[in-house]
């Protein structure tokens, strides 16, 4: 894992390395697949679940392959250790966020915006 990360909701969505490099997530699947998880109770999803989010018009085999490529794309960038695949479930290892991404409260620039840009695919 190169974390822990500070993940950044407002204005670009990216992670913040602990040596401070910062770690943008380019694809808009990549963003809704961790935002997802973000949005669970536990950080976890199941990965049919997912698949039918980001992959809706596609069939089953072929979005449970594009999602084996997402995560795949997402942990060379982060690490390994930071999405979690158990079973049915992908998960988010809390541990590996040093911060509460959703807390309104969080520090951010003027004008910058939760979630800012992001859509789901489609």
């Amino acid at each position: 894992m190169r974390g822990p990360f500070t993940l950044k909701l407002f204005g670009s969505f990216h992670f913040v390395a602990a040596d401070g490099e910062v770690i943008a997530i380019s694809g808009k699947r990549g963003r809704c697949l961790i935002v997802a998880l973000l949005l669970s109770e536990d950080w976890s999803r199941d990965r049919l679940w997912l698949q039918t989010l980001l992959w809706p018009d596609r069939p089953k085999e072929n979005a449970s392959l594009s999602m084996r490529q997402e995560l795949s794309a997402l942990r060379r960038l982060l690490g390994e250790g930071v999405l979690i695949s158990e079973g049915p479930r992908v998960r988010l290892d809390r541990a590996a966020i040093l911060n509460d991404p959703l807390d309104p409260e969080a520090e951010h620039g003027p004008g910058e915006e939760l979630l800012a840009g992001l859509s789901l695919p489609g």
